[in-house]
């Protein structure tokens, strides 16, 4: 097969973080697969390959489903990639056009879903909570010495006739290390999109999946932002659908597990692969300005 190279040999300095996970949907089921992200001074890819293991899954489609996508910002051009390779194609860009952050660790709910609560005199739609925990003790993970964060995230919606609260729950456990190789290169071509985004740089870091759903100021938040240090060696997240309601005079609460994800870091590689950075040439591509 003949490759096109879609980014220059000659770089400053790479680095390639390769991550396993296994996620449980509960629509779904169970879904595994690999998320590779490459960091350099010009660029950034994100490549996604997943295998859908659920038993519903495997009935509609006869097999286990597989997909891959893969998202490559190209800095020095402020142009976006996104290769569909189930379809040959790849959507082309401008920076700009980037309105949802999602991608960065993907996250385990789109934003869009969760912030398109009920609004009415009826409807009280509170502030997202988060609350950042720094966990005593350090975790051996792996080759790496890491100190263990617990955040979560609650998105209210209050039902005033009902006197009942509808909750959204996202838990997550980060295991942070300053011994993993290249943090600098990750965190300069950060800086840089993050620069060229207009964002502040901390929307990009370790809690990219959560501060989506944070829309106010983070200056509230920059004292605990700064304790995150290094990078994400596992990371276990849970989203929780909570319905708390009034029984005669007693509240109740229903709880619903919809989604579990653990990330996991399996490779650190110091120089991006050639295959990383080509695509098929007869993939078609779709210039969207």
């Amino acid at each position: 097969m003949i490759l096109l190279i879609l980014i220059p040999k000659t770089v400053n300095a790479d680095v390639l973080y390769v991550h396993n996970f296994e996620r449980i949907h509960f629509l779904t089921g169970q879904e595994t697969g690999t998320t590779k992200a490459a960091y350099d001074n010009k660029y950034i890819i994100f490549d996604v390959q997943k295998t859908y293991t659920g038993e519903w899954m495997r009935r509609f489609y006869g097999k286990e489903k597989q997909d891959r996508h893969t998202t490559i910002f190209l800095l020095d051009k402020r142009e976006v990639r996104e290769i569909s390779w189930d379809i040959n194609k790849i959507l082309v860009y401008p920076l700009e056009n980037i309105k949802n952050l999602s991608w960065l660790q993907g996250s385990i709910v789109p934003a869009t879903d969760l912030m398109s609560r009920p609004s009415s005199e009826r409807f009280e739609v509170k502030k997202p909570v988060i609350t950042i925990s720094k966990l005593p003790g350090i975790h051996q993970i792996g080759n790496y010495q890491c100190q263990q964060f617990k955040v979560v995230l609650l998105l209210e919606t209050y039902d005033q006739k009902k006197q009942s609260s509808s909750i959204t729950e996202i838990n997550q456990l980060l295991y942070l290390s300053n011994q993993v190789p290249g943090l600098s290169e990750k965190l300069e071509s950060e800086k840089i999109l993050a620069e060229q985004l207009g964002i502040d740089t901390a929307r990009l870091g370790n809690l990219s999946s959560v501060l989506e759903y944070w829309n106010e100021s983070l200056e509230p938040l920059r004292e605990s932002l700064n304790q995150l240090e290094g990078y994400p060696v596992k990371i276990l997240s849970e989203l929780y659908a909570k319905y708390i309601y009034q029984d005669k005079q007693e509240k109740k609460e229903i709880s619903k597990l919809i989604k579990k994800e653990i990330i996991t870091l399996e490779n650190v590689i110091e120089e991006i692969p050639e295959e990383m950075k080509t695509i098929p040439q007869d993939f078609r591509e779709i210039f969207i300005k």
